[in-house]
């Protein structure tokens, strides 16, 4: 062997031996990161709700839900609009059908009050949403939007999501969780073994969020409070349960309070009430099958955002 050779030899040797301790560092850090989450009562707690609330989701398949809302406005927001609606939801594996029908009063400065009545069907297929809306009045048009993107209405008026029981909830009431994107302070506790509390100091804001886990319900959120920099209550939503078929724990009763940041004033309340005795949980005989569908009459003006010609053209009249 030439000493060229030789010299190749000992500078592969050598980077074998530093890729391999660079590999043992990694695997090291990798471990002792493993070993303080499993230790870490913070993680310990957290992962205990989030594997009980994604074990409690996949125990329903499909529902057929039947509830109501009301917004209401109190004190220094008793001008705002008040709102009151019908909802109905059927859901089977990807598709779901949404149809609903809201009335909202509002009050001008003059004290005259107004009410709109609005009433709609969204239907997700599988692969477009439908959103069609029906127009009050003799003309009786319907009005159907059709597009790939996930439409607000959808997420608005979907219970499913608002519960957390689909995608990301904005309420986060049932959906998984997760760390802070806001700098602050979490802790974890556990409470009578029967009940998990998160606590969240946001350091920026001087805010402190409590959610209370309910151990016995798949630890679904009961309740979720949000307090200001001062200790005042800003909101309070409870949540409550029933043992539905398939063994699984399904929120059927949703209410918020909103408190007013510096005299804890009441300004509103916004609830959502399942109707058990119409709702119905896993059974697929309570799906139609033509609900997924919705057909076009002559009444109908149809928006077809999948279409390339009505994006251009709709495009064009912006100019």
């Amino acid at each position: 062997m030439t000493v060229q050779q030789t010299m190749l030899a000992r500078r592969a040797i050598l980077l074998l031996i530093v890729v391999g301790a660079v590999a043992l560092f990694v695997m090291i850090g990798f471990g002792y990161r493993s070993w303080c989450a499993a230790t870490d009562p913070n993680e310990v707690h957290r992962n205990t709700v989030s594997q009980a609330i994604q074990a409690n989701i996949v125990k329903l398949s499909c529902a057929h839900l039947v509830w109501t809302l009301e917004r209401k406005s109190y004190g220094l927001w008793s001008n705002k609009p008040q709102t009151v609606g019908q909802y109905q939801l059927w859901w089977d594996k990807s598709k779901t059908a949404i149809s609903y029908t809201t009335c909202t009063e509002s009050q001008d400065p003059n004290g005259q009050v107004s009410s709109k009545k609005e009433s709609a069907l969204i239907i997700y297929d599988g692969k477009v949403y439908r959103v069609a809306e029906m127009s009050s009045g003799s003309t009786a048009k319907v009005k159907m939007v059709i597009s790939k993107k996930q439409p607000y209405r959808f997420r608005h008026n979907n219970y499913l999501q608002i519960v957390g029981w689909q995608g990301r909830s904005r309420l986060t009431h049932v959906s998984k969780a997760t760390k802070a994107t806001e700098p602050g302070v979490e802790r974890w506790l556990t409470e009578n073994q029967k009940q998990i509390k998160r606590t969240f100091h946001n350091t920026r804001t001087g805010q402190v969020g409590i959610r209370i886990y309910d151990v016995e319900k798949a630890c679904g959120p009961i309740t979720v409070e949000n307090y200001g920099k001062d200790n005042t209550l800003q909101s309070r939503t409870t949540i409550e349960y029933i043992d539905i078929s398939g063994d699984a724990w399904f929120p059927v009763s949703v209410v918020t309070h909103g408190y007013h940041a510096q005299n804890g004033e009441l300004l509103y309340r916004h609830k959502m009430e399942l109707d058990v005795d119409k709702s119905v949980f896993n059974d697929p005989c309570a799906i139609p099958e033509d609900v997924f569908e919705i057909e076009i009459d002559p009444n109908t003006e149809v928006i077809d955002l999948t279409s390339l010609k009505t994006r251009l053209k709709m495009r064009l009249n912006d100019f």
